[in-house]
């Protein structure tokens, strides 16, 4: 089972990957899989490898740490089984900014608020869209 505590610390912005916590042993024992919040997602993929909530999750954790290529990977598969999941399409986004790809970034963001206007997942992405725009005109 997935430990809802941790969720609340990754970040739904386009800020990028950062820390956890500012503690670079942490990160470096994240990187490893030694974390109870990445043993959670992975015993969860292990018993069904198409739960989309975890799939995202742990994308949004790779992605936490800069390991895009795996992060990319689990969002996609997310997607491939719900593709209007909005959880999935707001990290999809993300992960394409942090990638420099920003018109895909855009579609996913806007797609997302149009879907799901008035949730929280589409307010996030409201605000990576105005933040995107900002880093677009400078």
């Amino acid at each position: 089972m997935v430990n809802p505590c941790c969720v609340a610390s990754f970040r739904s912005d386009i800020s990028g990957p950062c820390s956890l916590e500012g503690d670079a042993r942490a990160q470096h024992q994240y990187r490893y899989g030694i974390t109870p919040f990445h043993d959670d997602l992975n015993t969860a993929l292990e018993v069904d490898r198409n739960l989309v909530e975890a799939l995202v999750l742990r994308a949004s954790a790779y992605r936490y740490v800069d390991v895009l290529d795996l992060a990319y990977q689990d969002v996609a598969r997310a997607l491939e089984l719900s593709p209007r999941y909005p959880e999935a399409l707001l990290e999809r986004g993300i992960i394409f900014r942090l990638q420099g790809r920003n018109e895909d970034a855009r579609q996913d963001w806007v797609a997302l608020i149009r879907l799901y206007e008035g949730t929280p997942a589409a307010d996030a992405a409201q605000r990576n869209l105005e933040k995107l725009d900002v880093k677009v005109k400078e």
